[in-house]
């Protein structure tokens, strides 16, 4: 019996001893986790120790910047009351302006406004009266129109971008015949055409009314509305 009490005894011993065995390695187990922890945790704290201590410096720079710009602002608020002190010293050193000097201006000033109305009516009712407008010189149309038959080409100097060059023109004077009275003769060359033809002589004296405007290089340009009214 004692024996058989032993060896019970000794079983649950060792079942005692294996609990705590496994108890053990758990307990192991957790103070490693425990201690991984730890670590991460102390290393997040030193982190945020760094982070604080850089927005600690960064706080310390605006704070200098903060106030550099404070002192600037002082500085540019004395300058500029300084500046205003100045002027108004200045402007209460100018002489203070007469009222009959004034006066004088502003009805100088109202004079030549009245004039230059009067003389927009004049020239308003002198545009009334001209059966051409003096607008119709300066129109688009008619200053090409006059480009294509001086030049006469299609294609005017209105409708390319190019600026065409003008034709050469040279001027020979004609010697007088001995036997026929003095006249001026002109021979027009022109080369802008290949064609060989020959001269085309004008006579400027005997036939200076009949002379076709057509035949002329450089037509006569028509006289302005300032021209017409003066003529």
């Amino acid at each position: 019996m004692q024996q058989k009490d032993l060896l019970q005894q000794i079983d649950e011993l060792k079942d005692k001893l294996n609990k705590a065995q496994r108890q053990v390695t758990g307990l192991r187990q957790k103070s490693k986790y425990l201690e991984m922890q730890y670590e991460d945790s102390r290393t997040r704290e030193q982190n945020n120790n760094g982070l604080v201590m850089e927005l600690l410096e960064r706080q310390r720079e605006l704070n200098v910047m903060l106030n550099r710009a404070n002192i600037m602002l002082n500085r540019t608020q004395e300058a500029m009351a300084l500046s205003s002190m100045e002027l108004n010293e200045m402007a209460k050193a100018l002489p203070e302006p007469k009222k009959a000097e004034w006066a004088d201006r502003v009805a100088k000033v109202n004079e030549l406004f009245k004039k230059t109305g009067i003389q927009d009516a004049e020239l308003g009712a002198l545009e009334s009266s001209n059966p051409e407008h003096p607008s119709d010189s300066f129109n688009r149309e008619e200053l090409k129109k006059e480009s294509e038959e001086a030049f006469g080409r299609k294609q005017s100097i209105w409708n390319c971008g190019v600026k065409p060059q003008p034709p050469r023109v040279e001027a020979e004077i004609v010697e007088e015949a001995p036997s026929v009275e003095p006249i001026s003769d002109v021979k027009i060359i022109t080369e802008d055409k290949p064609e060989m033809h020959e001269p085309e002589i004008i006579d400027i004296d005997e036939h200076d009314d009949q002379i076709n405007e057509d035949q002329l290089i450089f037509p006569p340009r028509k006289k302005s509305w300032w021209q017409r009214l003066a003529g």
